[in-house]
């Protein structure tokens, strides 16, 4: 189900960019103004965000924790594309098994924004709006997992000889897991430089084993809800911005 979701949201991203490009040779198609000045269309964009992360696996209690990120990117007119690096905790439980893990991992992902607001309305930016995104990713991660009593099974992504480790657990420092990623975001433009974001992600991980408990056949999944703010750096170097009257701008 997950794989044909991911498909879907793919599907979608890539079947606007034609109209994307469609829409910015139309006449018609107009940039609203700021009090005194244009907004920037083309931009270096610097983010941060902060929120919450938990499983969306076969874990009968996941636990909700923190995770942080800053990025990098460029936007321009109705998408931008991000590189970004974060930290995040992971915990939970299984009653059924007597077991609960706790996991740390950093997380690095590119993704592409489409900003389906200001593309399929005519008349834009507009002040609040939704991006959808997908991306792919990179996850450094360590695992530990304990009995009930606080022993501890094994550790999965560090050095170690545990027995009871499955076969892709020995691993070195830092194991890596590849990730894909789908999510939805609400903006708002704050200011022609400022963008506040809430953004809900779900990425699709290639083990069983981020928790540490392979109970079912399903590959583990992690959902985020973020909290975070874009700062942009104008790539016009200033020819999109300053004093401009209040009749709207062609392209």
């Amino acid at each position: 189900m997950k794989n044909i979701s991911f498909k879907l949201v793919l599907l979608l991203i890539f079947s606007c960019l034609p109209i994307l490009f469609y829409g910015q040779q139309r006449s018609r198609y107009k940039y609203k103004n700021w009090p005194g000045q244009k907004p920037i269309q083309t931009a270096l964009l610097v983010t941060a965000d902060g929120g919450l992360s938990f499983m969306a696996s076969d874990i009968e209690s996941s636990e909700k924790k923190m995770n942080g990120h800053v990025g990098i990117g460029y936007t321009d007119k109705f998408w931008n594309f991000r590189f970004k690096l974060g930290y995040e905790t992971l915990g939970g439980s299984s009653k059924s098994e007597d077991i609960y893990f706790k996991a740390n991992f950093v997380d690095a992902s590119a993704n592409f924004y489409l900003n389906v607001v200001d593309l399929l309305l005519e008349e834009k930016p507009h002040r609040l709006y939704g991006c959808v995104h997908a991306g792919l990713g990179l996850i450094f991660q360590k695992t530990t997992l304990y009995s009930t009593n606080g022993a501890v099974l094994y550790q999965w992504g560090i050095e170690t000889k545990s027995s009871n480790a499955p076969a892709k657990g020995n691993g070195t420092l830092g194991r890596k897991i590849f990730s894909s990623q789908l999510g939805v975001e609400v903006d708002f433009l704050a200011s022609p430089d400022v963008v506040f974001f809430l953004d809900y992600s779900i990425r699709f991980v290639d083990t069983k084993f981020l928790d540490g408990i392979n109970i079912s056949d399903n590959n583990d999944r992690v959902q985020s809800i973020s909290f975070g703010v874009a700062y942009k750096l104008d790539a016009n170097k200033g020819k999109s911005r300053g004093s401009v009257n209040r009749r709207q701008y062609n392209y």
